[in-house]
């Protein structure tokens, strides 16, 4: 499994780093106040920007041509904080999910932030789901079947990897302690690992959509 993305939590105001409205990598982001004046609208040399200490508070946009989504930014005793978008950083795979499968992601991604638990609760709903239609794809019967079983379908039947089984099985471990030992892991615990447990999803999606469509595509 290769290294989850970096700069997976919230991001840090003004400084280089992922887009929590469309997931991509910003170069510079716009910063105006409360009375629509710029700031600063290219990086400081420190590598910062600064909240006009008159309003307390300021906006950004992404830079990005299909993005340009605002953020809002109040000021606190710990710094700028990001309280719009509320979203996480994580955007679902482009294809390979349907769209409940999606929402399902993309809801776990946005909660994060404020409630890792049910983040990898969620995640592993979506893998559940996702392996379910997979399997019955394939003609394999998953009627009752709890998610363990559903992950040994899947590698017998679906030829899964090695290394993602681990990583399924790091999702239905880290989804059940959520929903039955909800105090096992501490928040900032489980926001570490959730990048991984993202990252185990993506992987899914590419060996059985992504990486067979694109073979596809060459052998013909």
């Amino acid at each position: 499994m290769t290294q989850p993305r970096p700069a997976e939590s919230q991001p840090e105001f003004g400084k280089l780093g992922i887009c929590p409205a469309c997931g991509a990598l910003t170069q510079r982001r716009i910063v105006v106040n409360r009375h629509g004046t710029v700031i600063c609208n290219h990086s400081h040399p420190s590598g910062k920007f600064h909240i006009s200490t008159h309003s307390g508070y300021a906006v950004d946009a992404c830079v990005s041509e299909d993005c340009r989504a605002v953020g809002f930014w109040v000021e606190d005793n710990d710094g700028p904080t990001l309280v719009y978008p509320l979203t996480g950083v994580r955007r679902p795979p482009a294809e390979g999910l349907e769209d409940r499968e999606s929402q399902l992601y993309e809801e776990a991604a946005a909660i994060a932030p404020l409630s890792p638990r049910a983040a990898c609760a969620l995640v592993r709903v979506l893998l559940e789901a996702f392996l379910n239609r997979h399997l019955a794809v394939q003609g394999v019967f998953t009627a009752g079947k709890r998610l363990v079983e559903l992950i040994d379908l899947a590698v017998s039947n679906l030829g899964l990897s090695s290394n993602l089984r681990e990583g399924l099985t790091a999702i239905r471990k880290r989804g059940n302690m959520a929903v039955h030992d909800p105090y096992g892991l501490t928040d900032d615990a489980r926001a570490d690992e959730l990048p991984w447990l993202f990252q185990a999803v993506d992987s899914l999606v590419d060996e059985l959509h992504t990486t067979p469509k694109k073979w596809g595509e060459l052998a013909n």
